[in-house]
This record gives C-alpha cells, structure tokens and sequence, in this order.
C-alpha cells in the first residue's frame, strides 16, 4: 500500500495486552494498546504495596498469612485488567518469587488463582528486558552502554548497545532487602549508611566486565531508602 496507508495501518490498536509485574516491593497491572508498529498506548495501570522484599529477607520464605494477601492481592490487579478489556495476560515475577524457599508453591497458587501459569524470570532475562526497555525509552547514541534496574529485591546489570543486550546479572541488593538486613531507624543513620554502602561495593565487586568498558549508564527503578535515597 502507499506509505500514507501503511503508516496509518500501523498506528491502528491491534491488541490491548496487560501485564501483571508481581515485585519485590509492589505487585503493578499495566493494560495497554498495542499498535503493529509497536506503539504502546497504556490505558489502565493499578498497584499494590506489599513489600515482599522485606518478608523475603526476615523469613526466607512467604509465611501462610502474607501468601493469602499475596494471592488477593494478584486477583484484585487481574479483575483491573479484566475490567479494561483486556485480550490477553501475561503475568511475570522476579526476585521475591525467585529468591523465596517456597517462592514455587506461591507463584503455582497465584497462577490456579488467575487460571494461568506465572512465569518467574530469572535474573539474566530480568536484566535482558530492562535493557531493552532502555533501549526503547532512551537514547543511548553509539558504543556500549551499561543498563542499571534497581528494585526492591534485587539489582540487574546489563552491557550493550544498539543491537542488543551483551550479558547481563543479577545481584541481591535490592532497596527492600538491604532496608530490612542493614537499616534501623528512619532516617538512616550514618553506621547503616555506612553498612549500606559497604554492602553495595562489595556485591558490585563481583560484576566487573572486564572485556567492555561502558561509554555510558542508564539507571531505572529509583527508589526510596530509609527517608534518603539509595545511589549506586
């Protein structure tokens, strides 16, 4: 067809998709249009806090009471989307639900719950997505560039470039679960900055890439730690 029509055919809504991102710190529905061009126009979004992280950390697992909230909790975002017209789901999970002891039962309870399978990431696919969510979102320009996801339970690192992800990881120093290890107090005090801080260069120790050097950095998932802010 003539350019005119084919760039008209591909702003047309094709499919309005939800995902349903079950977190360390929150549970968050996202319902959006998506075009074939790949145009992405939310029309929904709703979260729950539920700081999984944290219960994570204390316990090494999810304790029958808080799986109960946990499983409304994933019904509750599911009927938003349900409500919006969703055509198709897709539910995903990270560190919390990866990292827990019984982090496999909970994720089969939430999926009998949807009546759908959650697929927990691993950490190199969480920080492979990132990365191209970066790379969708920012302009990197040329060479390679280093995609940092902080959240909750976890921190992802990727390398790449225009043409993709190179490697990536995941390292356990997520906001939550450092709060919960190393934090007292509100604010936080200059011993738990400094404990914090420690914790962090040592982990990031072990993520030296000694085979590229990144020409530049994007960071997402900011977050609050303590009444001050956590910056790696």
């Amino acid at each position: 067809p003539p350019p005119d029509l084919a760039q008209v055919l591909d702003e047309t809504p094709s499919d309005r998709f939800g995902v349903l991102d079950m977190g360390s710190t929150s549970f968050r529905v996202l319902v959006a249009d998506v075009t074939r061009s790949g145009r992405i126009t939310p029309v929904a979004t709703e979260k729950r806090m539920l700081r999984l992280g944290a219960v994570v950390a204390s316990h090494g697992e999810f304790p029958p009471e808080s799986a109960d909230a946990v499983v409304e909790a994933a019904r509750e975002l599911a009927r938003v989307a349900q409500s919006a017209g969703v055509q198709r789901l897709f539910t995903v999970g990270t560190a919390a639900l990866r990292d827990a002891s019984n982090g496999r039962w909970l994720s089969e309870r939430i999926g009998i719950a949807l009546g759908q399978p959650v697929r927990v990431l691993d950490g190199e696919e969480e920080g492979r997505l990132a990365f191209a969510a970066f790379r969708r979102r920012v302009l990197m320009g040329r060479g390679i560039a280093l995609g940092a996801d902080l959240g909750g339970g976890s921190i992802q690192l990727c390398l790449g470039d225009e043409n993709g992800p190179h490697w990536a990881k995941s390292f356990p120093i997520g906001v939550t679960r450092l709060h919960r290890e190393l934090v007292e107090g509100d604010p936080m005090s200059a011993e738990s900055i400094v404990d914090v801080r420690a914790r962090v260069r040592e982990t990031l120790e072990r993520a030296r890439h000694r085979s590229a050097e990144p020409q530049s950095c994007v960071q997402g998932g900011s977050v609050a730690l303590g009444g001050g802010q956590l910056v790696l």
